[in-house]
């Protein structure tokens, strides 16, 4: 298939909610610099806004977990997939629910376009954003800067992943954001730009089904193992670090950590708690919580 589809409706077969256990990390932001929060307008609450970047009005979706006082809270970015809508991912995903019990600010951004061709600049694929080569990037840099200005944001935890094009574009933020975002994770989608130049070795999370049948499970060891070079890592090989439920775990030896969930007979969806196996959400939050920026 082509890489990069987002499922629009296409999650049948998906489990129930995603798993979200695991204890809550507070604040978020007991380490790193000392930060000053004092002056932040920014409240508790669910949104619908636009920020305009460019002359372009760009609409994104943010929750705010009802726990927020003014105190230092991670950020986590959450991307949908081609022809998905922020709204798609924000209730598939069921980050809302993970940012109350962790203690994140979760923003939900759109790409361009309209009902059912929403896209990402992410690369060779996909959609009207990658063919008008939008400042998807800027957008994403605007965005923190104007959270940043309005709440609390641990700048050593600000985090994004992805799914499917969304989860190309997470490979993206990686490459191109590194001075801003501490980890990536991506769900379903690959490195799909050419340039990818981090300035620093940035965590990454990629789970994958090897059943996908849109972003085939072919392109996902030339998307690590690329990584692995980008990361300085000792070995571009990885060893079976064990299994989880479902998936098979694989990890490289590298200055920051690379991971890989596959998930045994695993679609192009974004994967559900099912058993032993605790799901994306879970995954990831995990991850975010363990990398921050150093």
């Amino acid at each position: 298939g082509v890489a990069g589809l987002g499922g629009s409706g296409g999650a049948a077969g998906v489990g129930g909610a995603a798993g979200s256990g695991g204890a809550p990390n507070g604040s978020g932001g007991t380490a790193g610099a000392p930060m000053t929060c004092a002056g932040k307008s920014g409240r508790a609450g669910d949104f619908d806004r636009t920020l305009t970047v460019g002359g372009v009005a760009r609409r994104y979706l943010l929750h705010v977990p009802s726990t927020y006082r003014g105190q230092a809270m991670p950020l986590v970015f959450v991307l949908h997939g081609l022809t998905q809508a922020a709204s798609w991912i924000q209730t598939d995903s069921a980050f809302n629910a993970m940012g109350d019990q962790r203690g994140y600010i979760v923003v939900y951004p759109q790409g361009v376009g309209s009902v059912l061709t929403y896209s990402w600049n992410a690369g060779h694929c996909c959609g009207d954003a990658a063919q008008n080569n939008v400042d998807d990037i800027g957008f994403y840099r605007a965005l923190v800067a104007s959270l940043q200005s309005e709440f609390c944001v641990d700048p050593r935890r600000i985090h994004a992943a992805g799914m499917s094009n969304g989860g190309h574009m997470a490979y993206r933020v990686g490459c191109e954001l590194s001075d801003l975002f501490a980890s990536v994770g991506s769900c379903t989608g690959v490195l799909s730009i050419t340039q990818c130049q981090p300035s620093r070795n940035v965590p990454l999370l990629h789970i994958h089904g090897n059943a996908d049948p849109i972003v085939s499970y072919s392109l996902v060891s030339p998307s690590v193992t690329r990584w692995a070079g980008l990361n300085h890592c000792s070995s571009t090989t990885p060893r079976r670090a064990g299994t989880l439920g479902s998936a098979l775990i694989d990890e490289w030896p590298c200055p920051a950590p690379l991971k890989l969930y596959t998930v045994q007979g695993g679609g192009h969806v974004w994967f559900k708690a099912n058993g032993a196996f605790p799901g994306a959400t879970r995954l990831l939050a995990d991850f975010f919580d363990a990398n921050p920026r150093p």
